[in-house]
């Protein structure tokens, strides 16, 4: 059903992710407060925050695999 509660790991929950990151479904949290973000989903486009456009300001693309952890100098933590 589409109303069931879904069971996201941290993977999948924004855990992990930079803060400036954004997709259409990063608009809604989970019950918990945090960002939905689906690395698996094949249709997300993602939004660099800073740069307004689909790359950061490091010319890098902006996605679920490229905005993880600190291995880029614009990565920003969410608070």
């Amino acid at each position: 059903m589409a109303n069931e509660p879904v069971n996201l790991s941290a993977r999948e929950s924004g855990a992990g992710f930079c803060a400036m990151l954004r997709t259409k479904f990063s608009y809604f949290r989970a019950p918990g407060g945090a960002r939905l973000i689906d690395p698996a989903s094949a249709t997300a486009c993602y939004t660099c925050m800073r740069t307004q456009r689909p790359f950061g300001p490091d010319d890098r693309p902006a996605g679920a695999d490229s905005c993880r952890g600190a291995d880029r100098a614009c990565f920003v933590t969410e608070d």
